[in-house]
């Protein structure tokens, strides 16, 4: 789970190359996108935030669309190589 967290991270720093940045997420979607990629369940992150964990699956849906990622293995990119 910390390599989805660790991707989500990279792949979102690169689309702050291209206008998108985390300046798009709101505040729990940051608080929610930093629990991820420190290796949470959506559970856990639900208990901590004391929210349900629906409530942070739809987060993840919202940071997902917001960072433009189409799936659950696009956190996982590597970021690209520069020339």
């Amino acid at each position: 789970m910390r390599a989805v967290g660790a991707g989500l991270y990279q792949r979102a720093a690169r689309a702050g190359t291209t206008g998108r940045s985390f300046d798009v997420l709101t505040d729990r979607e940051r608080e929610v996108l930093t629990l991820i990629a420190q290796g949470l369940s959506n559970q856990e992150i639900a208990d901590q935030l004391v929210i349900s964990a629906k409530t942070v699956n739809r987060h993840r849906e919202n940071i997902m669309a917001k960072l433009n990622l189409h799936s659950r293995s696009s956190w996982c990119a590597t970021p690209s190589k520069k020339a």
